[in-house]
Protein backbone atom coordinates (compact mmCIF):
# COMPACT_ATOMS: atom_id res chain seq x y z
CA UNK A 1 0.00 0.00 0.00
CA UNK A 2 1.38 3.61 -0.72
CA UNK A 3 0.47 4.75 3.04
CA UNK A 4 1.14 1.40 4.99
CA UNK A 5 -1.96 0.93 6.99
CA UNK A 6 -1.42 1.04 11.17
CA UNK A 7 -4.04 -0.40 14.09
CA UNK A 8 -3.88 -0.25 16.96
CA UNK A 9 -5.17 -3.28 19.82
CA UNK A 10 -5.13 -3.01 23.44
CA UNK A 11 -4.01 -6.03 24.84
CA UNK A 12 -3.92 -6.88 29.07
CA UNK A 13 -2.85 -3.15 28.97
CA UNK A 14 -0.36 -2.96 26.50
CA UNK A 15 -1.13 -1.11 23.37
CA UNK A 16 0.62 -3.03 20.39
CA UNK A 17 1.08 -0.94 16.76
CA UNK A 18 1.63 -2.97 13.92
CA UNK A 19 2.51 -1.93 10.41
CA UNK A 20 0.75 -3.97 8.09
CA UNK A 21 2.83 -3.67 4.41
CA UNK A 22 2.31 -7.30 3.46
CA UNK A 23 0.51 -10.47 4.18
CA UNK A 24 3.22 -11.71 5.92
CA UNK A 25 3.05 -8.45 8.49
CA UNK A 26 -0.48 -8.78 8.80
CA UNK A 27 -0.19 -12.75 9.95
CA UNK A 28 2.47 -11.42 12.63
CA UNK A 29 0.11 -9.12 13.47
CA UNK A 30 -1.86 -11.83 14.60
CA UNK A 31 0.66 -14.19 16.11
CA UNK A 32 2.04 -11.40 18.18
CA UNK A 33 -1.81 -11.23 19.57
CA UNK A 34 -2.26 -14.68 20.36
CA UNK A 35 1.11 -15.17 21.89
CA UNK A 36 0.49 -11.32 24.24
CA UNK A 37 -2.25 -13.66 25.64
CA UNK A 38 -0.62 -16.26 28.39
CA UNK A 39 -3.39 -16.65 30.76
CA UNK A 40 -2.54 -14.88 34.12
CA UNK A 41 -5.34 -16.82 35.83
CA UNK A 42 -6.31 -20.49 35.39
CA UNK A 43 -9.08 -21.45 33.69
CA UNK A 44 -10.92 -24.78 33.70
CA UNK A 45 -13.04 -25.72 30.36
CA UNK A 46 -16.02 -26.32 32.50
CA UNK A 47 -16.18 -22.49 33.42
CA UNK A 48 -16.99 -22.40 30.18
CA UNK A 49 -21.10 -22.53 31.40
CA UNK A 50 -22.61 -23.27 28.10
CA UNK A 51 -25.90 -23.69 30.32
CA UNK A 52 -25.85 -19.81 31.52
CA UNK A 53 -24.23 -18.95 28.08
CA UNK A 54 -27.60 -20.47 26.36
CA UNK A 55 -29.69 -18.60 29.29
CA UNK A 56 -28.41 -15.41 28.25
CA UNK A 57 -28.61 -15.90 24.41
CA UNK A 58 -31.89 -17.28 24.22
CA UNK A 59 -33.46 -14.62 26.40
CA UNK A 60 -35.17 -11.93 24.44
CA UNK A 61 -35.04 -9.46 27.34
CA UNK A 62 -30.77 -9.97 27.60
CA UNK A 63 -27.81 -8.31 26.11
CA UNK A 64 -26.92 -10.88 24.59
CA UNK A 65 -29.91 -12.58 23.17
CA UNK A 66 -28.46 -14.13 19.77
CA UNK A 67 -30.77 -12.63 17.14
CA UNK A 68 -29.16 -9.24 18.26
CA UNK A 69 -25.72 -10.20 19.05
CA UNK A 70 -25.45 -11.97 15.07
CA UNK A 71 -27.27 -9.06 14.03
CA UNK A 72 -24.81 -6.55 15.07
CA UNK A 73 -21.73 -8.77 13.96
CA UNK A 74 -23.06 -9.27 10.75
CA UNK A 75 -23.48 -5.09 10.55
CA UNK A 76 -19.64 -5.06 11.22
CA UNK A 77 -20.52 -3.28 14.51
CA UNK A 78 -17.16 -2.52 16.37
CA UNK A 79 -18.23 -1.52 19.69
CA UNK A 80 -19.01 -5.39 20.18
CA UNK A 81 -17.00 -6.01 23.69
CA UNK A 82 -15.37 -8.93 25.03
CA UNK A 83 -18.08 -10.68 26.94
CA UNK A 84 -20.30 -10.10 23.87
CA UNK A 85 -18.01 -11.64 21.77
CA UNK A 86 -18.16 -14.97 24.18
CA UNK A 87 -21.55 -15.34 24.26
CA UNK A 88 -21.57 -15.22 20.13
CA UNK A 89 -18.75 -17.83 20.10
CA UNK A 90 -20.18 -20.17 22.52
CA UNK A 91 -23.79 -18.94 21.70
CA UNK A 92 -23.35 -20.07 17.99
CA UNK A 93 -23.08 -23.73 19.47
CA UNK A 94 -27.06 -23.52 20.22
CA UNK A 95 -27.64 -21.64 16.36
CA UNK A 96 -28.71 -24.22 13.45
CA UNK A 97 -26.09 -22.79 11.25
CA UNK A 98 -23.57 -24.40 13.72
CA UNK A 99 -21.92 -26.85 11.90
CA UNK A 100 -18.03 -28.24 13.04
CA UNK A 101 -18.24 -30.63 10.25
CA UNK A 102 -18.20 -27.73 7.13
CA UNK A 103 -14.91 -27.57 5.94
CA UNK A 104 -15.47 -24.66 3.30
CA UNK A 105 -13.69 -22.13 5.68
CA UNK A 106 -10.32 -23.89 5.24
CA UNK A 107 -10.52 -23.83 1.95
CA UNK A 108 -11.45 -21.11 1.53
CA UNK A 109 -8.26 -19.87 3.88
CA UNK A 110 -6.02 -21.47 1.46
CA UNK A 111 -7.69 -20.17 -2.18
CA UNK A 112 -7.33 -16.32 -0.29
CA UNK A 113 -3.60 -17.57 0.74
CA UNK A 114 -3.04 -18.22 -3.08
CA UNK A 115 -4.39 -15.36 -4.54
CA UNK A 116 -7.52 -17.12 -5.90
CA UNK A 117 -9.42 -13.88 -4.98
CA UNK A 118 -12.28 -14.57 -7.41
CA UNK A 119 -13.37 -18.08 -5.92
CA UNK A 120 -12.17 -17.24 -3.11
CA UNK A 121 -15.36 -14.46 -2.45
CA UNK A 122 -17.90 -17.20 -4.14
CA UNK A 123 -17.23 -19.07 -0.89
CA UNK A 124 -16.98 -15.91 1.26
CA UNK A 125 -20.39 -14.45 0.33
CA UNK A 126 -21.80 -18.48 1.10
CA UNK A 127 -20.36 -18.76 4.42
CA UNK A 128 -21.96 -15.16 5.26
CA UNK A 129 -24.87 -16.20 4.78
CA UNK A 130 -24.99 -19.72 6.55
CA UNK A 131 -21.60 -20.29 8.82
CA UNK A 132 -20.93 -16.66 9.54
CA UNK A 133 -19.36 -16.83 13.32
CA UNK A 134 -15.95 -18.28 12.53
CA UNK A 135 -12.32 -17.62 12.77
CA UNK A 136 -11.41 -18.82 9.33
CA UNK A 137 -13.99 -16.70 7.07
CA UNK A 138 -12.76 -13.89 9.49
CA UNK A 139 -9.35 -14.04 8.81
CA UNK A 140 -9.77 -14.75 4.89
CA UNK A 141 -11.69 -11.18 4.33
CA UNK A 142 -9.06 -9.11 6.45
CA UNK A 143 -6.24 -10.96 3.70
CA UNK A 144 -9.11 -10.23 0.67
CA UNK A 145 -9.11 -6.75 1.95
CA UNK A 146 -5.34 -6.30 2.06
CA UNK A 147 -4.97 -7.67 -1.36
CA UNK A 148 -7.62 -5.23 -2.37
CA UNK A 149 -6.61 -1.91 -0.24
CA UNK A 150 -9.60 -2.10 1.40
CA UNK A 151 -8.49 -0.27 4.85
CA UNK A 152 -11.48 -0.11 6.33
CA UNK A 153 -12.58 -3.87 5.88
CA UNK A 154 -9.02 -4.59 6.71
CA UNK A 155 -10.00 -2.94 10.14
CA UNK A 156 -13.18 -4.86 10.78
CA UNK A 157 -11.68 -8.37 9.46
CA UNK A 158 -8.78 -7.92 11.69
CA UNK A 159 -11.13 -6.60 15.33
CA UNK A 160 -13.70 -9.44 14.08
CA UNK A 161 -10.96 -12.39 14.02
CA UNK A 162 -8.53 -10.77 17.25
CA UNK A 163 -11.93 -10.45 19.18
CA UNK A 164 -13.15 -14.45 18.37
CA UNK A 165 -9.72 -15.78 19.25
CA UNK A 166 -10.08 -13.81 22.29
CA UNK A 167 -12.91 -15.81 23.20
CA UNK A 168 -11.52 -19.03 22.86
CA UNK A 169 -7.68 -17.76 24.55
CA UNK A 170 -9.27 -16.64 27.69
CA UNK A 171 -11.54 -20.00 28.03
CA UNK A 172 -8.25 -21.35 29.75
CA UNK A 173 -4.54 -21.36 29.37
CA UNK A 174 -4.32 -24.98 27.20
CA UNK A 175 -1.67 -26.29 29.53
CA UNK A 176 -3.74 -29.53 30.64
CA UNK A 177 -7.10 -31.21 30.18
CA UNK A 178 -8.60 -29.37 33.05
CA UNK A 179 -7.43 -25.58 31.59
CA UNK A 180 -7.75 -26.47 27.86
CA UNK A 181 -8.50 -23.74 25.59
CA UNK A 182 -12.66 -24.56 24.49
CA UNK A 183 -13.11 -24.52 20.84
CA UNK A 184 -16.44 -25.03 18.70
CA UNK A 185 -14.99 -26.57 15.71
CA UNK A 186 -11.46 -28.33 15.29
CA UNK A 187 -10.88 -25.87 12.41
CA UNK A 188 -9.93 -23.41 15.43
CA UNK A 189 -7.61 -25.28 16.71
CA UNK A 190 -5.66 -25.27 13.57
CA UNK A 191 -6.12 -21.56 12.75
CA UNK A 192 -4.10 -21.13 16.33
CA UNK A 193 -1.35 -23.41 15.53
CA UNK A 194 -0.98 -22.38 12.13
CA UNK A 195 -0.21 -18.68 13.45
CA UNK A 196 1.69 -19.90 16.76
CA UNK A 197 4.02 -21.70 14.00
CA UNK A 198 5.51 -24.06 16.30
CA UNK A 199 7.27 -27.37 14.80
CA UNK A 200 4.64 -29.70 14.91
CA UNK A 201 5.91 -32.62 16.99
CA UNK A 202 2.38 -35.15 17.56
CA UNK A 203 -1.37 -35.23 18.14
CA UNK A 204 -3.09 -36.92 21.02
CA UNK A 205 -6.57 -36.99 21.21
CA UNK A 206 -8.69 -38.15 24.18
CA UNK A 207 -12.70 -38.02 24.92
CA UNK A 208 -12.73 -34.16 25.22
CA UNK A 209 -9.14 -33.28 23.92
CA UNK A 210 -7.10 -32.30 21.48
CA UNK A 211 -3.61 -32.34 22.63
CA UNK A 212 -0.76 -30.91 20.37
CA UNK A 213 3.27 -31.51 20.99
CA UNK A 214 4.87 -28.50 19.43
CA UNK A 215 8.42 -27.37 19.43
CA UNK A 216 9.41 -23.65 20.00
CA UNK A 217 12.18 -22.07 17.91
CA UNK A 218 14.12 -22.59 20.86
CA UNK A 219 13.86 -26.40 20.93
CA UNK A 220 11.44 -26.40 24.18
CA UNK A 221 8.55 -28.97 23.83
CA UNK A 222 5.19 -27.79 25.30
CA UNK A 223 1.92 -29.28 25.02
CA UNK A 224 -1.40 -27.15 23.87
CA UNK A 225 -4.45 -28.58 24.93
CA UNK A 226 -8.21 -27.98 23.42
CA UNK A 227 -11.56 -28.70 24.65
CA UNK A 228 -13.39 -30.02 21.70
CA UNK A 229 -16.90 -31.57 23.66
CA UNK A 230 -18.49 -29.45 21.79
CA UNK A 231 -17.78 -30.43 18.20
CA UNK A 232 -17.56 -33.89 19.04
CA UNK A 233 -21.03 -33.52 20.61
CA UNK A 234 -22.48 -32.20 17.38
CA UNK A 235 -20.97 -35.66 15.27
CA UNK A 236 -22.18 -37.97 17.57
CA UNK A 237 -26.04 -36.76 17.64
CA UNK A 238 -25.88 -36.45 13.45
CA UNK A 239 -24.29 -39.96 13.59
CA UNK A 240 -26.72 -41.06 16.18
CA UNK A 241 -29.88 -39.83 14.35
CA UNK A 242 -28.47 -41.09 10.85
CA UNK A 243 -28.25 -36.55 9.71
CA UNK A 244 -26.77 -34.53 7.68
CA UNK A 245 -26.10 -31.01 9.11
CA UNK A 246 -28.12 -29.50 6.88
CA UNK A 247 -31.32 -32.10 7.43
CA UNK A 248 -31.10 -30.46 11.10
CA UNK A 249 -31.65 -27.01 10.01
CA UNK A 250 -34.43 -28.24 8.58
CA UNK A 251 -35.75 -29.64 11.74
Amino acid sequence: MSNPLQFQQNIVGLWIIVNLQNMKTYILAIILILLAYRMVNAQKCSQIDFDAIYAQTENPKSNYYYPKLLKRYQNLDTTLNREEYKHLYYGYTHSKMYNPMDNRSTYLRSLVEQNKLEEAKKIIKELEKDNPVNINLCYSKGLLAFFEKDEKQLQISSQQTRALLNAILTSGDGKSEEKAMVVINIEDEYMILKMIKFGFLNRETTKCCDIFELETPTKEKVKIYFNKEKSSEFIAKMLENNLKPEERKKN
